[in-house]
């Protein structure tokens, strides 16, 4: 189910109208529209949450959409009013619908009851939402409304909504909880990992040149990137590739050298390279894989997917300083392009950098 995080702190999900056709325009024109269509939008299904939808000037573009734990306490409820307020006006939006989501239906079947009773959770935010429409009015940003959830007690079946067909036709993937999605950064049962821990220390006791390693690092990334795709997938990821990875990402030179070309968009997309890695790899080499893939789902504006990713780079590494610093990016709601453009121009000035040290060498 839906995990929360100790912070309050939430997951962001911008500029997600890439998920449709620039030429396609999707219309949300009732309460029950915009319920459909948040599990889509944040990639899962939420529970206990408030979503916030953030809405441009021109024609309600969508600009923002996140979640955040519900709060059930006056002060969490300003907390909670803070952090949307502050992702809402990053994402230059001024306008927000915020919708309540209770816990999720256990077990299958038509009808099927909470654990707890959804009604009194929702009274409990209900109390708090004239709190929460004060603070954000006063931070300049207009409460179009509230969509809360049905209590009649009546199973309510909706066909598709139009967003869903588009997710499924951009090859996005919907879950059916948050803990789904850390599933797909989470550690899984395999006899490769001390496998991949003895490669790495054997490699490691090498000292091979950053050069050499940047090469076969490189070798690496292109092959997988080059590899056909005829709909049977790329292969299983091998103990001695798993390791190369995470043996090249703990060189912050060629770390930081992979930020910059992600940043400019000069790779293809890598996640599932990474996550790979993450399900494999021993504890002590998950913070820089963990921290790469948080930053280029981030860019691309999965924030759910990012935040689950640093999870687990800093449950790994508590002191790991670039996990912390794309955190702070994620808890101040920076969109995901002022992110991608950030990295690109400290790659450039490393690079400017570079090239005068280099002229200066006699």
């Amino acid at each position: 189910m839906t995990t929360h995080d100790d912070s309050g702190a939430p997951d962001f999900e911008a500029d997600r109208q890439r998920t449709v056709d620039a030429d396609e325009v999707l219309k949300l024109s009732s309460p029950a529209d915009v319920r459909a269509a948040i599990p889509y939008l944040l990639g899962f299904t939420p529970e206990r949450s408030l979503v916030f939808l953030g809405l441009g000037t021109s024609r309600d573009r969508l600009m923002v959409t996140g979640r955040i734990d519900a709060p059930t306490t006056r002060d969490a409820a300003r907390d909670c009013t803070d952090a949307m307020a502050r992702a809402i006006v990053r994402a230059e939006a001024r306008r927000v619908l915020v919708a309540y989501f209770g816990p999720l239906p256990r077990g299958s079947g038509p009808g099927r009851a909470p654990v707890e009773p959804g009604t009194a959770v929702q009274a409990v935010v209900r109390d708090l939402a004239g709190t929460i429409t004060d603070r954000l009015e006063s931070a300049g940003i207009d409460v179009l409304g509230w969509v809360w959830e049905a209590t009649d007690g009546a199973p309510h079946v909706h066909a598709p909504p139009p967003i869903a067909v588009a997710t499924v036709m951009a090859g996005r993937r919907t879950f059916a909880s948050r803990a789904e999605v850390a599933e797909l950064v989470a550690p899984r049962p395999s006899a490769q990992r001390p496998v991949i821990a003895e490669t790495i220390a054997r490699l490691d006791a090498l000292r091979l040149p950053t050069e050499d390693l940047a090469t076969a690092f490189d070798e690496l990334l292109a092959a997988r990137g080059r590899w056909p795709d005829d709909g049977q997938g790329l292969p299983p990821l091998s103990g001695q590739q798993a390791a190369l990875c995470c043996l090249a990402l703990a060189r912050i030179g060629i770390r930081d050298a992979l930020i910059g070309s992600l940043a400019q968009a000069e790779l293809p997309s890598y996640e599932d390279l990474w996550c790979d890695v993450l399900h494999v790899a021993p504890e002590e080499a998950i913070a820089p894989v963990a921290s790469i893939l948080a930053i280029e789902v981030y860019m691309n504006g999965n924030g759910v997917l990012a935040r689950c990713a640093l999870d687990r780079a800093l449950a790994a590494d508590p002191d790991y300083s670039l996990a912390h610093l794309v955190l702070r990016s994620l808890d101040c709601g920076l969109p995901p392009q002022q992110v991608r453009d950030g990295f690109a121009s400290a790659w450039d000035e490393v690079c400017v950098r570079d090239d005068a040290s280099r002229q200066a060498d006699p």
